[in-house]
């Protein structure tokens, strides 16, 4: 029943809140691992207990089996909560498989990672796109990750999906009444009374491998008997006249579509048996933390101990203990001001409703925080005498108003440097992170160790003063640019027979220079071409000019026989190429392409520049 109560707050939590806009597509962050991903699901597989200082994701009531039409797209919601003490992004991975089948080395097939809407609880929805995808089992994963630390998952939970090549209904629907503890097909109720009915709707989904196989969907429905409806509640007024009656569901969803809707039979009778009786024996409204008691009296032949006692809002209220007939409750936590007693005896139940308060608030410093220790704060409740102790966090140092600001470790390329300054508090340098030279680029990217090395050597520039560019074309003046600043731009002689280079252009001495040592030869008619995208093929027959003219050609070359595109392969590359290949310079596209033609971006190229600096021409 516990169980279940939850589950009917959190549908009516859920149906409260407005969607939130979908992420941004962007890449997954590398440093998020599918092992990290499992290990967190694993760790955090059942929906946890809604406080104030937890993060948590969990899929929405609809989503566990949910299937769709191969290439239709399927939205993929889910509930988060991110209002505690960490500010948190949101991304979910979908993998082929189910989640038995999964491993450490599983690759997403679809993914999707942002920012959340910084609320207590909302619900997040995501947006994949089947086209393409295999039908059977897929895995959803939702994942948060605190936006002020590197590599953390806070929390992870999944749920199967599955792609279908045809359009499947819903297989069936079941309607319960969450305090009789089991599906049932009938309740009895006393004819005009107010009843405490709380019902909700149980989906079958067609498919799915998930261990929750049986979960909340959504619920809209109505109590009807002659020509009046009652609009569905946890709480109705019984029709006035004896009879059967019925109670009609169905489940509402783009993602769903049932064929019928199902019913509950309701039997309304002038006695149903003596009910309990609930009486509050404190007035006013309970404090948290403060105790309340409740007498129970119950029907002649039963006891306190043969009723079911329950809060309603389940988790906010607990019962210390019975003495005799009395009740006593306690609030745990502050989340709400209005609570709900209910006490079931078979099939007949009352409630009480009862308003409750935050407590009055005298707090105090056991232990003043300093910059960089945290401190002690006590609180205590004038009212109910209950005391409780925070944590609070170091106050961090803050630089002195005209501090002399000095340089500890310079930005690089891509990586953020530190600086330092007097702390107004304590007197000590306080140090603090400045931002990296280009703010296009992160400093665990696969270019970013070369990017920095050349930046620092003066081999390359950015596209402006805090742009790199790192997936704009490379052009071919600019990689002749880079080799000219590498040999340390030296004086040329020669004279520019490129009519295609202008005189006064930043790469007009490096065309000279690469032309006069061999390293480019220009096209048959005479010109350079200098804004054109450069190829691999030319990337690697450049580079290997270069090599050859400072005497470090190594003389290692692959026969290049596994590739099947070398008629793409120009004769003047095909040995430049045959030592790229050798030496780990270039990669194939594919273990049998090489993509002679294709073009290269500023990321990689500059990654092939570092790879020979410190490889083949530093011995």
């Amino acid at each position: 029943m516990k169980r279940f109560a939850a589950l009917l707050l959190a549908a009516c939590l859920l149906i409260a809140m407005f969607p939130a806009a979908h992420a941004a597509q962007q890449e997954p962050e590398a440093r998020i691992q599918t092992a990290q991903l499992l290990d967190a699901v694993h760790e955090n597989y059942e929906v946890p207990e809604v406080g104030e200082d937890l993060n948590w994701v969990v899929p929405m009531f609809d989503m566990y089996g949910m299937t769709v039409v191969q290439g239709e797209e399927m939205v993929l919601s889910c509930m988060v909560d991110d209002g505690s003490r960490y500010t948190v992004n949101a991304g979910f991975m979908v993998f082929k498989g189910t989640l038995e089948e999964l491993t450490d080395d599983s690759q997403p097939v679809a993914f999707n990672y942002g920012p959340t809407e910084n609320s207590n609880e909302y619900v997040e929805k995501f947006y994949w796109d089947t086209t393409g995808m295999d039908c059977g089992d897929y895995t959803a994963i939702f994942y948060l990750t605190p936006d002020d630390d590197e590599g953390r998952v806070l929390y992870a939970s999944a749920c199967d999906v599955y792609i279908s090549d045809r359009e499947i209904p819903l297989e069936h629907l079941q309607l319960c009444v969450l305090e009789l503890g089991q599906p049932t097909e009938a309740v009895r109720v006393k004819a005009g009374e107010h009843q405490h009915m709380s019902v909700v709707a149980m989906r079958y989904p067609y498919h799915t491998t998930d261990r929750r196989q049986v979960v909340m969907s959504g619920y809209d429905g109505e109590f009807s008997y002659g020509r009046a409806n009652f609009p569905f509640a946890e709480s109705i007024n019984a029709p006035s006249e004896p009879g059967e009656y019925r109670i009609k569901g169905w489940v509402y969803g783009e993602n769903f579509k049932a064929e019928h809707a199902t019913e509950m039979k309701v039997i309304v009778e002038e006695d149903v048996g003596q009910f309990p009786v609930i009486t509050a024996l404190d007035g006013g409204v309970m404090c948290f933390g403060q105790e309340k008691r409740f007498r129970i009296d119950m029907p002649a032949g039963t006891d306190l101990y043969d009723a079911v006692i329950q809060v309603t809002v389940d988790g906010l209220v607990e019962v210390t203990r019975v003495e005799e007939n009395v009740l006593y409750l306690k609030g745990i936590r502050v989340d709400s001001n209005y609570q709900e007693l209910c006490v079931a005896l078979g099939e007949r139940f009352v409630t009480r409703s009862f308003e409750s308060k935050n407590h009055s608030d005298y707090s105090q410093y056991v232990t003043e925080p300093t910059c960089t220790e945290p401190g002690v704060r006590s609180h205590s409740c004038s009212d109910c005498g209950l005391v409780w102790y925070e944590d609070v966090e170091p106050l961090g140092h803050r630089i002195k108003n005209g501090a002399e600001i000095v340089v500890i470790e310079a930005p690089k390329a891509t990586k953020n440097g530190i600086s330092g300054g007097e702390c107004e508090r304590c007197g000590e340098l306080a140090a603090f992170e400045t931002g990296c030279i280009f703010y296009d680029t992160q400093p665990d990217w696969f270019y970013s160790d070369a990017l920095d090395y050349c930046y620092e050597a003066g081999i390359i520039n950015g596209l402006d003063e805090h742009t790199f560019g790192p997936t704009a074309t490379l052009n071919r003046a600019q990689l002749v640019t880079m080799l000219y600043r590498h040999a340390g731009s030296p004086t040329v002689e020669g004279e520019n027979t490129f009519a295609d280079v202008p005189a006064e252009s930043f790469y007009t001495d490096a065309v000279i220079w690469a032309s006069e040592n061999g390293i480019v030869n220009g096209y048959e008619d005479g010109s350079f071409r200098p804004a054109d995208a450069i190829t691999r093929e030319q990337i690697v027959t450049m580079l290997h000019r270069y090599v050859v003219s400072l005497g470090m050609d190594n003389g290692e070359r692959n026969d290049l026989a596994a590739f099947e595109d070398l008629d793409m392969l120009h004769g003047y590359a095909r040995e430049p190429m045959e030592w790229a290949v050798a030496n780990g310079v270039i990669n194939g596209l594919s273990e049998t392409t090489l993509g002679p033609q294709q073009s290269a971006n500023r990321a990689q190229t500059v990654t092939i520049l570092y790879r020979i600096i410190t490889g083949i021409l530093a011995g």
